[in-house]
C-alpha cells in the first residue's frame, strides 16, 4: 500500500490518499474526480501535473505539467529536477515539490527500506556556481518573484516603494497577485533554489538585497518583465 500525503504552500492543513498496487492518482490544478486539488495553484502548474502510481518496481511518479518542473527525491535526501513530461520510479518513500510550494510525500508500507539509495542519476541536473545556469534552474514563478523584488530598479516613480529598494514581501505579493502567505512561499523557494545553486545563504532581508543586486548585475531582468507582472498596474505612482 502507499499513502501519499499532500501539504499546501501555506501548512494549513492537508489531504492523504491510500493507493493499492496499481492505483493511478493524479494531482494538479483540476485533477478530477478522485484526485487531489492543488490549493491555489498558479495557471503555471497543468490541470493535470503529477501521477503516481506503485508497482513492483516501486513508486513511479510522472510528471504532466507541459512546462514546469518538479523536484523528486527520497525521504530525508536531497532531491533533483523532473523535467516536464518524464517520469522516474523510486523504490522507497519520497516526496515531490510542486512549483510555488505544494509537497507531495508518499510512503510504502509491506516493503524493504533497505534497498540501496536511488540517485535519480537519469534526472539529475547538476547545480553549479554559474550564474546564468542557476537562474535558468529556477522555475517561472520564482522568476517572476524575482522580477518583483527589484521592480524599484525600472521604476523611480513608486510611491511605498525607494528606488533601488527591493520590494516589501507584501509588495510582492501585490506584483505577483497572489495571497502575502504565498508570497512568503515564493520568496523562501526562491532564496532557496538559488542558495544550492551558488552555494551561498541569503537571509532575511538582507538576503533579498543581495538576490536584488545579483538579478540586476546580471542583467536577468528587464523592464518589460516587471511591467508584465499581474499585480504592476496596482501600485501607487506619484504624480
Amino acid at each position: 500500500m502507499l499513502v501519499v500525503h499532500y501539504t499546501p504552500p501555506d501548512g494549513i492543513g492537508s489531504e492523504k490518499v491510500s493507493l493499492e498496487m496499481g492505483d493511478v492518482l493524479v494531482i494538479g490544478r483540476a485533477p478530477g474526480e478522485g484526485g487531489i486539488e492543488l490549493y491555489e495553484a498558479s495557471r503555471e502548474i497543468s490541470r493535470t501535473a503529477v501521477e503516481i502510481s506503485e508497482d513492483a518496481a516501486g513508486v513511479r511518479v510522472r510528471n504532466l505539467n507541459r512546462f514546469a518542473h518538479v523536484e523528486l527525491g527520497r525521504s530525508g535526501y536531497a532531491g533533483a529536477d523532473l523535467p516536464p513530461r518524464e517520469s522516474h520510479t523510486l523504490d522507497g518513500n519520497g516526496w515531490v515539490l510542486i512549483p510555488d510550494g505544494h509537497r507531495i510525500e508518499f510512503e510504502r508500507f509491506g516493503v524493504s527500506e533497505d534497498s540501496p539509495i536511488d540517485s535519480l542519476e537519469d534526472t539529475t541536473v547538476t547545480c553549479t556556481a554559474t550564474p546564468r545556469e542557476a537562474w535558468n534552474q529556477l522555475y517561472l514563478t520564482y522568476r517572476q518573484t524575482c522580477s518583483a523584488l527589484v521592480v524599484a530598479w525600472f521604476v523611480d516613480d513608486l510611491l511605498d516603494i525607494p528606488y533601488q529598494t527591493p520590494a516589501s514581501n507584501a509588495q510582492i505579493a501585490v506584483l505577483l497577485d497572489v495571497t502575502l502567505p504565498a508570497a512568503n512561499n515564493k520568496i523562501d523557494r526562491t532564496k532557496s533554489r538559488l542558495e544550492r545553486s551558488l552555494d551561498q545563504e541569503f537571509i532575511g532581508e538582507q538576503g533579498k538585497l543581495q538576490i536584488a543586486r545579483w538579478v540586476i548585475a546580471n542583467r536577468f531582468v528587464s523592464k518589460p518583465d516587471v511591467e508584465e507582472l499581474p499585480g504592476f498596474d496596482r501600485l501607487a505612482r506619484r504624480g
